[in-house]
């Protein structure tokens, strides 16, 4: 895929809290964290239904199988 990345978002999300979702995975895929504080933080990790199920935690499995196949990639910073 010459280093792009893709990613997509489901829809259904509460329009007032999906820029702290995607603030969340910026951080995530950058390793940075912002100073934005997400003011649904313990709303969501108190929520149920927050466990892997088994197909997803296959799948993140997978893709980390995957990863392991590529070469490092050394534009970061």
């Amino acid at each position: 895929c010459d280093g792009r990345l893709v990613l997509t978002h489901e829809g259904g999300y509460s329009p007032l809290y999906v820029p702290f979702c995607g603030i969340a995975v910026l951080e995530q895929l950058s390793g940075r964290q912002s100073a934005v504080a997400d003011p649904f933080e313990d709303n969501a990790a108190t929520a149920g239904g927050q466990d892997l199920q088994p197909h997803q935690s296959a799948a993140i499995a997978r893709a980390a199988d995957l990863l392991d196949l590529l070469p490092a990639f050394e534009g970061t910073s």
